[in-house]
Formats: structure tokens, sequence, C-alpha cells
């Protein structure tokens, strides 16, 4: 699979990224993963029903996704990934 090969092992490893995967018939195992492609349906849904373009809905959705402050961590996943 092109998400097991060497190329990509080593990408991984060029950037420090430790590739963790999930059982593919236990959706469940990959929890968070799995509920914002729910959100992402959501918004994508939504854009329909209201006859919007949904590249523009979408990238509406995900600057306030990106934003706003996760309950868990108290900081938005833009602080966390830039540090500001």
């Amino acid at each position: 699979s092109q998400f097991i090969s060497a190329e990509f092992a080593d990408f991984l490893k060029s950037r420090g990224i430790q590739h963790l995967r999930s059982s593919v018939y236990y959706p469940r195992a990959n929890g968070e993963v799995e509920r914002f492609n729910r959100c992402v349906k959501d918004c994508l849904q939504t854009a329909s029903i209201q006859g919007q373009p949904w590249k523009s809905f979408l990238r509406t959705y995900l600057m306030d996704y990106r934003a706003t402050p996760h309950s868990t961590t108290g900081v938005s996943p833009s602080e966390l990934l830039h540090g500001r």
C-alpha cells in the first residue's frame, strides 16, 4: 500500500513524524478523525443545501475550526501548530 511503502516511511522520518495506524475494520479506533470527518461532511451538506460553493464554504469552516480553542487543549489548532 502507498501508506506503508519505504518512500512514505522515509518521508515521515525526514519530517520527524510517527505514523500510527489503526485497524481498517474498526473505525472507532480512529475516533477523533472519524468525528472530524463527520463534521466536514456536515459542512459540505450544509453548503449544498444552501446552494453555496462548497470550496469556499469548506475554506471558511476550516479557518473557523483552526482558530477556535479546543476544549481539551484550551488553545486553537493554529496556535498549537504555529506557537502563537
